[in-house]
């Protein structure tokens, strides 16, 4: 008998233009990484002139995830990779947000029970734990973003059903909160596009947010929802397109569940049984 096969995780990067209304990405770059890590939730971040693109780093051996970085040169070609932050949970999902002059960073860290803020004091790889904006609840896929004079964050609670079929949305004037709970949570229930899929971003002038569809698979494709509504007491979406794993030359993608973009390209994530 062989080996038996394993997903390995990789990250690959699209043209900035690439439509979120196709069926997916059909030109994807798959990034170089080492063959005993899995590399997935990539997090692009600029830094003065500088791309960087921070990521969960996954060593097969341990099966213990970390959160890690590379520069991204000017010609596309990545730097060797940089330890960012390392915590006793394991970590994932390493959302970054800019509040002030200082860079925060709220990973995934669901084991703990804790959502965990951390404000960088040395870019990339030094951080420290700034505040605590959850206790007692395992937090998946937190994201934080800006729009209509306040602050929102977008969680799903594992400790809801599954931890892929909610979505919870909280408001607050500062990062260091308090956090009140929308009053139409959990505005989303059930394994397509409850869960993030990474940052809130602006597209022609609309809000999106991408969502990971689970319903046959974890990972089974990328849907995209316009905001079209939102308030302290009132919450609408639009579905407005689906990226599902394509096939690339050499690389038989079966998976597909972030996206997040930079000025130039959208990274994504996608997995291959090796």
């Amino acid at each position: 008998m062989g080996k038996p096969l394993f997903k390995q995780w990789f990250i690959g990067r699209v043209k900035i233009g690439a439509d979120i209304s196709a069926e997916g990405p059909m030109e994807i770059e798959w990034l170089p990484q080492d063959a005993r890590q899995g590399s997935g939730d990539p997090f692009p971040w600029r830094s003065g002139d500088e791309e960087w693109i921070f990521y969960e780093d996954y060593p097969i051996e341990t099966g213990f995830g970390l959160i890690s970085c590379r520069r991204v040169f000017a010609n596309g070609e990545l730097g060797e990779p940089v330890q960012a932050l390392q915590t006793e949970h394991h970590l994932s999902f390493p959302f970054l947000f800019e509040d002030g002059d200082s860079v925060f960073m709220l990973p995934e860290q669901s084991a703990s029970k804790r959502l965990i803020l951390y404000e960088c004091t040395q870019f990339p790889n030094e951080w420290r734990e700034h505040s605590i904006l959850m206790e007692g609840v395992p937090c998946l896929d937190p994201v934080i973003f800006r729009a209509n004079g306040r602050l929102w964050l977008f969680v799903s609670h594992g400790n809801e059903g599954t931890s892929q079929n909610n979505l919870y949305l909280y408001h607050a004037d500062t990062l260091r909160g308090p956090w009140s709970p929308h009053k139409l949570n959990p505005l989303r229930n059930g394994l397509r596009g409850a869960r993030m899929g990474g940052n809130v971003f602006l597209k022609e002038g609309r809000l999106i947010r991408p969502g990971q569809n689970s319903v046959h698979r974890y990972g089974g494709s990328l849907l995209f929802f316009e905001i079209v509504e939102l308030s302290e007491s009132a919450y609408r979406e639009v579905e407005i397109g689906e990226w599902s794993p394509q096939p690339s030359p050499g690389f038989s993608n079966c998976c597909l569940h972030t996206y997040n973009r930079s000025s130039k390209h959208a990274y994504i994530d996608g997995c291959r049984y090796v």
